[in-house]
């Protein structure tokens, strides 16, 4: 029989922010590699969830993490227009992927 999915959190950018400002951030090794091939900082990355926008479209549920992931789109100030893929564990936020949003590819 298949576990009931957890419900979703509340106001996933109230609590990510907040994840930020109280040091609880963590990074997956895919984020990691992704963010060095792709030319963008943690900074950058913290930038576009404090100032982003949610997806909600972009909601998934990970099987395998048994947890929700949610997409956070925004600019940095010099220009870059990234997607977050962000999740919640009990250390507190995750950074799952960091992409970059090419306009018009």
């Amino acid at each position: 029989m298949k576990a009931k999915k957890p419900e979703k959190a509340g106001d996933v950018l109230k609590i990510a922010r907040a994840c930020i400002e109280g040091g609880t951030v963590g990074f997956t090794g895919h984020a990691l590699d992704r963010l060095k091939e792709r030319g963008i900082s943690v900074g950058d990355t913290y930038e576009v969830i404090k100032t982003g926008h949610r997806v909600l479209s972009r909601d998934r549920y990970s099987e395998e993490h048994q947890g929700w992931n949610y997409a956070i789109e925004g600019k940095t100030y010099k220009g870059k227009n990234l997607r977050i893929i962000i999740g919640f564990d009990d250390a507190g936020l995750l950074i799952i992927t960091v992409i970059r949003l090419v306009k018009g590819v």
